[in-house]
C-alpha cells in the first residue's frame, strides 16, 4: 500500500517532519498516487518527476509531461545530480 510507504519515509527522515507524528496520516493521505500518467497530470497544479538520473529518460518523460499535463502546471525535477537544463535540451 502506498499510503503505507510514504508513512514510512515520513518516519526516517533524519530530521523527521515540520508536523506533529500525529498528523502523518493526515499529510500522507494527501499524496496522491497515479499509475497513468495522462490521468496523474490531468489536474495538476505541480508536477514533480523523480525517475532515474538518466538523461534520455528525463527528456522522454518531460516531453510527454509538456503534451498531458495542463499549461499552467509547473514541471519540477527531483534531480539530485543533473541540471534540469540539461534535461529541457
Amino acid at each position: 500500500d502506498m499510503q503505507a510507504k510514504i508513512r514510512g519515509a515520513m518516519q526516517m527522515t533524519g530530521k523527521g517532519p515540520t508536523f506533529p507524528v500525529e498528523q502523518w496520516a493526515e499529510h500522507a493521505s494527501r499524496v496522491k498516487v497515479f499509475d497513468d500518467l495522462a490521468r496523474a497530470t490531468s489536474g495538476a497544479d505541480l508536477v514533480i518527476e523523480s525517475v532515474p538520473e538518466v538523461l534520455e529518460t528525463k527528456r522522454k518523460l518531460f516531453a510527454e509531461l509538456d503534451r498531458l499535463a495542463p499549461a499552467h502546471a509547473i514541471l519540477a525535477s527531483n534531480s539530485s545530480s543533473m541540471p534540469i537544463s540539461r534535461s529541457l535540451r
